[in-house]
């Protein structure tokens, strides 16, 4: 991973544990004054947090093998979103297209309003005020730890996993810019909720590239060491 990329990478992710913390601490506030009749489905509660984790785990599972069978390779993985129905748009010029919505280059969830009016206007030349999830990239060779790492979201988004509806990415966004002491106080718990479930999807995501590096990484030096010396300790 270029080193630039690779400590951006971490930076966001110190960053969203630095919100994260902050949302428990607000969660915990506002649960303890919730009326019992708020708690009463807590059961119902711990079943759906059963089968979130249960999918999250199928969902690292299933991208393991993924990305295995293609052997890291970027544009087999991006074949794959093709294949499942989602539009993938290449531009010479992409990050900057992008740079007036505020998105980066990789899987852009569903947008709404103005957002979506520009981005049919840039990829199909079209007016409409919804775009469903896609891809957007530059042309030309794509860095394989970022494409998985975006494919790695999108199919998160695919099988069904919170955080990637439109309202749920406009509340993310707004707070990760700003989540001061006023801004977090303003939050219902609902905003929590799902503030919270983007800012997993992104560290399921972010973790599973960091590892997945790490594994890469480790057999190159392996191999390395067997081609210097003709034998490796390990």
């Amino acid at each position: 991973m270029n080193i630039r990329k690779f400590f951006r990478f971490i930076y966001l992710m110190i960053k969203k544990q630095e919100v994260r913390r902050k949302l428990n601490k607000l969660n915990k506030m506002k649960y303890k004054n919730k009326s019992s009749k708020c708690i009463s489905g807590s059961s119902d509660a711990l079943d759906i947090n059963a089968e979130t984790e249960n999918l999250i785990e199928q969902t690292r599972l299933d991208i393991e093998e993924f990305v295995k069978q293609v052997q890291g390779q970027p544009e087999p993985l991006i074949e794959n979103v093709k294949a499942a129905g989602t539009p993938v748009y290449r531009f010479p010029n992409a990050k900057k297209l992008l740079q007036p919505i505020k998105e980066e280059t990789g899987f852009i969830c569903e947008k709404k309003g103005l957002e979506a009016l520009y981005l049919s206007i840039i990829t199909e030349h079209k007016f409409k005020f919804y775009t469903p999830p896609m891809f957007i990239l530059k042309t030309g060779k794509l860095e394989p730890y970022l494409t998985v790492y975006n494919f790695y979201l999108w199919y998160s988004q695919k099988v069904g996993l919170d955080g990637f509806d439109y309202e749920t990415q406009k509340k993310f966004k707004k707070y990760y810019i700003n989540n001061s002491s006023e801004e977090t106080n303003k939050l219902s718990l609902k905003d929590i909720y799902e503030i919270e479930a983007a800012i997993s999807r992104e560290k399921e995501a972010t973790d599973f590239v960091l590892k997945y590096e790490k594994h890469i990484e480790g057999a190159k030096n392996v191999l390395n060491k067997i081609k210097n010396d003709g034998s490796a300790n390990v």
